[in-house]
Formats: structure tokens, sequence, C-alpha cells
């Protein structure tokens, strides 16, 4: 699900009395989406953050509404947005290059971000926690050419040629 792509899944219960003696629940309406004719909706397009309050009503076999009746409050939830990421080389003193990697992140997309998953080079995956910076020397230099990408998900910033 793409960054602000948020959606709810909404759910009720059939109410106990349908309007009266030999009348039938036919469907419900749920306010601002429309009729329908089961007990569940999942809502798309909406953007993360408190939950929208969503109503729902009966209809009846004779075409009559009953009350609206608040549903629940749900969370809208959606991917979280990537963070900006930064590199910086620098060459050390015995001909290795140090890789100084930060990220801020984005968007949390209505759930707590509680770690990224970073590589360096064709290395493998490796997770680290919350935002903060990653130091990895390499002995010999590393293998990056100006104008080049770090390998880093899901984006990053190019890295610098060292003096």
């Amino acid at each position: 699900m793409p960054w602000g792509a948020g959606r709810v899944g909404l759910t009720w219960q059939p109410p106990a009395d349908a309007g009266g003696a030999g009348l039938t629940v036919t469907g419900y309406e749920v306010e601002g989406v429309g009729r329908l004719s089961g007990t569940s909706v999942v809502v798309d397009g909406l953007t993360a953050g408190p939950a929208p309050t969503f109503r729902v009503r009966a209809w009846s076999s004779r075409g009559e509404a009953g009350d609206w009746a608040v549903i629940a409050p749900v969370a809208v939830t959606t991917a979280p947005q990537a963070p900006t990421v930064t590199a910086t080389a620098t060459p050390t003193d015995d001909d290795a290059l140090a890789v100084v990697v930060r990220w801020t992140p984005g968007r949390d997309g209505g759930s707590p971000v509680t770690g990224y998953r970073v590589r360096a080079g064709d290395g493998d995956w490796v997770v680290r926690g919350p935002p903060t910076a990653r130091r990895r020397s390499s002995r010999p230099p590393v293998p990056a050419r100006h104008g080049s990408r770090c390998r880093r998900c899901p984006r990053a910033a190019p890295v610098p040629r060292p003096p």
C-alpha cells in the first residue's frame, strides 16, 4: 500500500428489531459510502491519522431507514513514508573509507516505525532500530563510484567522491 492510501475496515451487528412485526432488514447505509447488503465494508482513500467517525443505519423491507448509529472509531493506517537519507564518505588515515549514513523518519502512516532495513554495498540486509547514525569503516575503500547510489532501502542520497 503506498504512502497516503489509507483504509479502514468497518463492521457492525444487525439491529435486534427491523422496525416492526413482519419486517426484515434488507440492507444498510454507511454515511458517505452508500447502500450495502452486508454488515461490513472497506473504505479506501483515507489519510492516516485520527479515526474518522462513520455512521450506519438499517433499511427495512418497507423501505424505511432506521436511526443512525455510530460505528466504533477505527484508526486509519497506511504504509510509512520513506525516510530522508544522507550519506557522507570520508577517507581515513589508513586508506580506508568511513561512511556515515543518517536518516530522518518520514510520517509513520499511523503506526509507529520500529526499525529500518539497511545494507552496505552488496552485503546482507540488517535491521536497525529508531532513526540514528551508523558508521561503517571499510578495508579496502568502499567500491562506490562518483554519482553512484548507496544501496539503502528505500531511498538514498548519492555517495560523494572523497577529496
